[in-house]
Formats: structure tokens, sequence, C-alpha cells
């Protein structure tokens, strides 16, 4: 599977690039630097051009997704815009294009943010039992 997760914070935005299922490159980056968008242009570009095209396609298509969980809507606007401007691809937001891993049983279920729910389905995932996570954000 070749994959660009990224996970974006109230203040920073950390991405992981797997080529092949194998862990290619970890960035956090700040999303308060002037330079984030020209940061971030630059790493996804770098990561895409390393992702295969698709061979059976008709149309150049290239074999990996970008998928980002976000509890900060305005950043995930400004990677949404960034990854349409500089690779031409969408991105598939978890809770709106990806379905959320796990359901939630909450008195406010969109207060609880869909880092915390990808987190606690990826350590049920390895424990499959109860488990309980430690997620220490900003």
């Amino acid at each position: 599977m070749n994959l660009i997760a990224i996970d974006i914070g109230n203040s920073n935005l950390k991405a992981v690039f797997f080529l092949n299922d194998k862990e290619q490159q970890l960035v956090g980056l700040s999303l308060n630097d002037e330079a984030f968008e020209e940061h971030l242009s630059r790493l996804l570009s770098d990561c895409w051009d390393q992702v295969p095209l698709v061979e059976s396609a008709v149309e150049p298509t290239k074999d990996a997704a970008i998928v980002v969980s976000s509890v900060n809507p305005d950043a995930t606007e400004r990677v949404r815009r960034i990854c349409q401007d500089v690779l031409g691809e969408t991105i598939k937001v978890i809770g709106q294009e990806v379905p959320l891993p796990i359901e939630t049983s909450v008195d406010s279920p969109f207060e609880v943010g869909t880092d915390r729910l990808v987190t606690a389905a990826a350590a049920y995932s390895v424990v499959e039992d109860a488990v309980v996570v430690a997620d220490f954000g900003t």
C-alpha cells in the first residue's frame, strides 16, 4: 500500500509516507510557521513523485491515497488546497470521505476529535480487547 497519512492538530501537522507498506518518511510541521505551505508543498511533492502509476489505468493515475485526520477545519482546507494545487489530488478526510473506524457512544460525539478515534481504533486492532490510550496533543 502507498499512502500519505496526515494528522492535523490544533498547532501542528504530522505526515507519514508509506511506500509498498514501508514507512519512508515522518515529518512534523508547525501550522504557525510562515513557510508552512511551502514546506508542506515540497514534502508532498517529493513523496508523491516516488509513488508508482497504476499500470492498468487508462489515464495516468498514482497508486496511492492521501488520508487526513484533523481537528482543525481551517488547516484541513489549507492541506486540501495544497494537495489539489500541487499534486492534482483530492484528499480523503476521516469522518467525511472515509467513515470513522469506530462508533462513539458519548453525549456529544462531534466534540470527540477524529485523532482520538483513529488512535483508539488502532490500539484496539493491536490489542483486540479493551485498552486505555493516552494521546498528548499540543
